[in-house]
């Protein structure tokens, strides 16, 4: 199966929601004990954890290519946290579009074939709010990765307007977070009383010692009033 496939044999059977038909997933209520990437994963055999996929698409690129192949591998493991496909903010919209939906394609397929699947949700600019949520189950336990997104004011700044539109949303039940969580982030999410837990990245793991350092610049593009008001 060529790389260039659209893979239409994972959605046979799905609903589908929003502009661009996303299939819809199911809904979710576990929590991890512990998460792993899936390039460790390969090579791992701490099969009560959770794998994901925040790491570079490369890394993951041949699950698409060769879904079927890796069926056994994640029926081994807890479960998977959905696919986190690029969605740069300089990316032609189309691109953005097309890696969403080959992640809930995945995820569909994967979970009706066995595997437990917590959604997991990936924004790019404030374009994609008008589809990055079709297809995820509201009221579900999801995921959002923040590992290299906050280091900077203007990307934490970005990341908590995604945080509290996911919210309005889709009022998830707990948002599993993997990576860094500035107290910005755990302010907006402990005065909107959203459950969350908190998975260090692998990177995070090696320097937890490290004193974390506030964001540098300015909070743009947003302020306060405008993160509540939201898109």
């Amino acid at each position: 199966m060529g790389n260039g496939s659209l893979n239409a044999f994972l959605v046979r059977g799905a609903e589908f929601a929003g502009e661009y038909e996303f299939p819809v997933i199911a809904s979710c209520n576990e929590i991890p004990d512990d998460i792993t990437t899936f390039s460790r994963a390969r090579k791992s055999s701490e099969y009560k954890k959770f794998i994901c996929f925040y790491e570079r698409d490369k890394e993951f690129e041949n699950v698409w290519t060769h879904p079927r192949e890796y069926l056994r591998m994640f029926r081994r493991f807890r479960g998977i946290i959905g696919f986190d496909y690029s969605l740069y903010r300089d990316m032609p919209l189309a691109d953005q579009i097309f890696n969403t939906n080959r992640g809930l394609k995945l995820c569909y397929w994967y979970g009706k074939n066995g595997v437990r699947v917590i959604p997991n949700v990936r924004f790019g600019d404030e374009r994609t709010y008008g589809f990055c949520f079709d297809g995820i189950p509201e009221n579900s336990v999801i995921a959002i990765g923040t590992h290299g997104n906050t280091k900077d004011k203007e990307n934490l700044g970005y990341m908590l307007k995604d945080f509290s539109a996911t919210i309005r949303r889709l009022h998830p039940s707990r948002i599993i977070i993997y990576g860094s969580t500035p107290l910005e982030i755990t302010a907006l999410l402990d005065g909107a009383d959203t459950a969350y837990s908190v998975y260090k990245s692998d990177t995070g793991r090696v320097f937890s010692r490290r004193k974390l350092k506030p964001a540098r610049g300015p909070l743009l593009p947003w302020d306060e009033a405008a993160l509540r008001e939201g898109a």
